[in-house]
């Protein structure tokens, strides 16, 4: 009898015994449903540490667990590249986790970059999104776009985001060639910010008639996001928008930075080509110099017009300031909107104190908003100095109180402080200059506001 007590002791499991010993239930999913399990372990998505941890306590937790340690990876160097092959070489099932795959180039080393699509994106089957940052596809940093690579992005199927940001390419065709090829075909989303390219002869769009390669823009068919940042040609991108069949899938569209006048007239042709299809819109408008300000009003007047966006359901503005010499084009722009199913409103704000005083354009803009009656959320989100308290003070104290829970302050600045939209402003850009224009409110005419003296001209 002894002998065989024994021997049942030997067979149980270390789990088996430690349980006897303490009490305790070492394996949660027994008493717990997965679905909470899942959930929970969702949250610390974030939180690398605590996802290691998680994935050694039960079998049961290590799926979630995975799935949510590799779902970014990040590649900055050939160290990392290698040891990202090593683990998906031991562990192949880890490759069905990695959703998003983001290319930095650290300390201006391109030789890696070349290797990369062959080797990973044929082991990535369920890759939805590529980032690359700071990669520069030209003959001085001997890394240029090849044939071998557009074959490999072509072989990500479910490869529906591509985003460029600080990037630099040898020619604009090359750019164009890299998107088509991405997705073979399903491209869904395109985002850039600040991309450039090496050959400035090469910034020309050309036509459909002239193009002969296979990389042609009817793979841009499934396009529904676009979005244009700072220091990208803006009315180049426009302009070859307009020459793709993306134009009548669009639902989603950003402009952000326009500060020249050949941006608005471009900007103003995709919109009025796109028309009632386009569901959100992100508008941002800068000019800081004194002598084409009057300029840039006068064709924010004759150009941008957002009277086809009948079908918009969310707006997204960038104020950058409240102050009347940058927010004069926002109530220029929103009045001549029609969109009846307009549901959402954002605006971001750089409210950097609370004790300044509303101006002419703020009245214009707050008439505007209170005039609204189909949205069901105005959002602004505040990226100054000032808390979100303080900022929604000083909204329902001048003249958005009477929206009671319609308006929304929330408080974020990783953007503002990692990634600024725009450079800081001078608080007075404009001081003693004065600018003739044709405004759309006459009540302006004769006011000096911020330093320009405003007159009316018929």
């Amino acid at each position: 009898m002894p002998h065989a007590s024994r021997r049942a002791r030997t067979n149980l499991t270390k789990t088996q015994i430690m349980q006897r010993q303490h009490g305790v239930l070492l394996n949660p999913s027994r008493s717990i449903p997965q679905e909470l399990v899942d959930g929970i372990i969702d949250c610390l998505h974030d939180d690398h540490a605590s996802l290691r941890v998680c994935s050694l306590v039960a079998p049961s937790w290590t799926r979630c667990a995975q799935s949510n340690l590799f779902r970014t990876v990040l590649l900055t160097c050939s160290e990392d590249l290698e040891r990202f092959q090593e683990r998906f070489h031991r562990k192949r099932h880890l490759a069905f986790h990695v959703r998003t795959l983001r290319i930095k180039v650290a300390h201006e080393q391109y030789e890696w970059i070349r290797a990369v699509p062959p080797c990973l994106l044929i082991r990535l089957p369920l890759l939805r999104a590529l980032h690359f940052e700071r990669v520069k596809w030209t003959t001085k940093a001997n890394n240029t776009v090849d044939t071998s690579f557009l074959a490999s992005l072509a072989v990500c199927k479910a490869l529906r985001e591509l985003s460029f940001d600080k990037c630099e390419f040898a020619t604009f065709e090359d750019f164009e060639k890299m998107v088509c090829a991405c997705g073979d075909g399903r491209l869904g989303k395109l985002s850039l910010d600040i991309v450039s390219w090496e050959d400035k002869r090469s910034t020309k769009v050309l036509e459909k008639e002239k193009r002969t390669d296979r990389w042609n823009r009817e793979r841009l068919s499934s396009l529904t996001h676009v979005s244009i940042g700072r220091y990208c040609s803006m009315s180049l991108m426009c302009n070859w928008l307009r020459q793709t069949p993306a134009c009548s899938t669009l639902r989603s569209v950003e402009f952000i930075n326009i500060t020249q006048v050949d941006e608005l007239q471009a900007v103003s042709d995709v919109i009025r080509t796109v028309g009632h299809s386009l569901e959100h819109l992100k508008l941002s408008c800068q000019t800081t110099l004194a002598e084409t300000a009057s300029k840039f009003i006068w064709s924010i007047q004759k150009h941008l017009n957002l009277s086809p966006l009948t079908g918009l359901r969310t707006l997204h503005v960038a104020l950058h300031d409240l102050s009347d010499e940058i927010l004069y084009w926002v109530p220029i722009v929103l009045d001549g909107m029609r969109a009846p199913l307009l549901e959402r409103v954002k605006f971001d704000v750089w409210v950097q104190r609370v004790e300044r005083r509303e101006g002419k354009a703020w009245q214009a803009l707050v008439k505007w908003i209170t005039g609204l009656r189909s949205v069901s959320e105005i959002r602004f989100v505040q990226r100054g100095q000032a808390t979100a308290e303080e900022a929604r003070y000083w909204f329902e104290g001048a003249g958005l109180g009477g929206l009671g829970r319609l308006l929304c302050v929330e408080e974020r600045r990783e953007d503002w402080e990692t990634k600024p939209c725009n450079p800081p402003y001078n608080p007075d850009p404009w001081a003693g200059q004065e600018i003739r224009y044709q405004y759309l409110y006459p009540q302006w005419a004769g006011n000096v506001c911020g330093g320009i003296t405003v007159h009316q001209q018929y």
